[in-house]
């Protein structure tokens, strides 16, 4: 299982691939917007522009993917501090109880 850092770093990576292709795709669309006396061309660089917005778009999934199961792995690891939080505290108030019956017993 991964850890909650390590489902972060993924999701950034993520999201660093999909910025390289939106910009790679830009260029693309640029390309395709500048030849217009080339309209073969044109349509080329404009359909590789879209399948880069495309594989971009998975590539944000993917981290939106990595950051559900990171706030899932965080919400599930504030419980389970939140729960031994309250057995240490419940353990503490039993301790002090019990030693407050040995000191009447002892005098």
């Amino acid at each position: 299982m991964l850890t909650i850092r390590e489902l972060q770093d993924a999701a950034g990576k993520e999201r660093q691939k999909a910025d390289s292709f939106r910009k790679e795709a830009e260029k693309r669309q640029a390309d395709a917007d500048n030849a217009v006396d080339d309209p073969d061309a044109s349509s080329k660089y404009a359909n590789e522009a879209q399948s880069l917005i495309e594989k971009a778009a998975q590539h944000d999934q993917a981290a939106q993917k990595f950051d559900i199961k990171a706030t899932e792995l965080d919400a599930r690891a504030t419980i389970l501090q939140r729960q031994k939080t309250e057995i240490e505290n419940a353990s503490q108030a039993q301790i002090s109880k019990l030693d407050q019956e040995e000191k009447m017993l002892r005098g």
